[in-house]
């Protein structure tokens, strides 16, 4: 792909497809060419047989009008100049078969701000849906029925919105403003927004953002059916991951100074009248203890840390330990 000028926002001109661009625009050409192809085998049918075709003909067309519908729908989603959806559209329309052209008609502008935008509006309901079902699968009166309608949600909405962004080719600073990395900002907030109301409430919140529009189930499959070429890493964290940090937030917020807290021997004492502070009165770090009579290994089982000091050795029960390929 080149370009001819590139900014961070506002219209950008581009003179030719990305190769996954390339393969919707490939797509939607073969889909425009097999409809004109049923057209003329119709008309050869009323000129033979003097009559209309059989009903599967007309349910077969009506498949192949939608699919490249929702062809051109996943093409603007993913930031396709529409001059050129409009030519592999008539060329296949027409017959001729599949060429690239060599120089892109109209010189194609795309409004790359709109294009961000509306990715990130996107990432953002994902979001939502994570912590949703996170603050719901945390109750323990949940319905599993619920709570794996969410994760199919889930797993839909990460991996459309993952293919919008491989066909749109965005660049890495464009893919930060999409999904910055490292950022956990969003599951704290989003958390401690949700973590409210009771059980049916939470199951409402669930169901509310769990609902998918059918097209976008749609456009997840052909997305699929594609086989786009990879663009780099995952432009998305897996839903285990989201879920996982959701938790991690939520748990967080309930109970902060259960793991957040640090040391008793690195908590400083209290303020004294003249303001500064009083040392610890004790240290309460572990001592080495003489081994006479035991081995090292009794030493250490015996003197393991127990109850709320496990946290501090990094065993706190609400660490992440979620697989990546399973929604906790």
């Amino acid at each position: 792909m080149t370009t001819a000028s590139r900014s961070e926002s506002g219209p950008v001109e581009r003179s030719e497809p990305t190769a996954a661009q390339l393969a919707v625009l490939r797509q939607i050409h073969a889909t425009a060419t097999q409809a004109a192809r049923m057209l003329d085998d119709s008309r050869h049918w009323w000129d033979t047989a003097g009559d209309l075709p059989p009903q599967s003909w007309f349910t077969a067309f009506t498949t192949i009008g939608e699919q490249g519908r929702d062809l051109e729908a996943l093409a603007h989603a993913a930031g396709i100049p529409a001059p050129w959806i409009a030519h592999v559209r008539r060329t296949g329309e027409r017959g001729i078969g599949w060429h690239p052209p060599r120089h892109w008609p109209d010189s194609a502008t795309i409004d790359r701000a709109a294009l961000i935008g509306a990715l990130t509006s996107s990432a953002w309901q994902l979001r939502e849906l994570a912590v949703a079902y996170a603050v719901y699968r945390d109750h323990p009166g949940h319905d599993p029925a619920v709570a794996a309608r969410a994760r199919e949600a889930l797993t839909v909405t990460r991996e459309r919105v993952s293919g919008l962004i491989t066909v749109a080719g965005l660049t890495v600073a464009e893919r930060e403003r999409v999904w910055p990395t490292g950022d956990t900002t969003w599951a704290y907030t989003t958390a401690d927004r949700l973590d409210t109301g009771d059980l049916d409430a939470r199951a409402a919140r669930c169901r509310a953002a769990s609902v998918i529009d059918p097209g976008e189930r749609r456009q997840l499959r052909l997305l699929d059916e594609l086989d786009l070429p990879g663009n780099g890493p995952d432009p998305l964290p897996h839903p285990a991951q989201l879920v996982a940090t959701a938790l991690t937030a939520l748990r967080s917020l309930r109970k902060p100074a259960e793991h957040l807290a640090k040391p008793p021997h690195t908590r400083p004492g209290p303020p004294h009248r003249c303001g500064h502070r009083h040392r610890p009165a004790r240290d309460f770090r572990p001592r080495r203890l003489p081994t006479r009579g035991r081995t090292r290994t009794a030493v250490t089982r015996r003197h393991r840390p127990r109850g709320r000091d496990r946290s501090l050795t990094g065993l706190d029960s609400g660490a992440e330990t979620t697989p990546a390929q399973h929604i906790p």
